[in-house]
């Protein structure tokens, strides 16, 4: 799947695989943009880090286009059990 400007969609596998591996290469791309996703991918990216590596974070609300720009999304996060947003 094509993601902005023909650059492909980058898959949690993916993401999963650079964090095991500790990888910090580039993947070859001249503008250092490595990973693209879209706002259910970065949403199970944060949840998977929540189940599988000790992150203590919930997701507060979701926007899936930006609204105040449009262009976008947002996803606002807080540390689980704090009281303050």
């Amino acid at each position: 799947m094509y993601f902005r400007q023909g650059k492909l969609k980058t898959f949690l596998k993916h993401i999963i695989d650079d964090y095991l591996t500790d990888n910090t290469k580039s993947h070859n791309d001249p503008n250092y943009h490595d990973h693209c996703w879209i706002t259910e991918d970065f949403v199970n990216i944060v949840n998977w880090m929540t189940a599988n590596i000790g992150v203590n974070l919930e997701i507060v609300e979701v926007l899936d286009v930006d609204d105040k720009v449009g262009n976008g999304f947002s996803v606002f996060i807080r540390k689980m059990g704090s009281e303050n947003i």
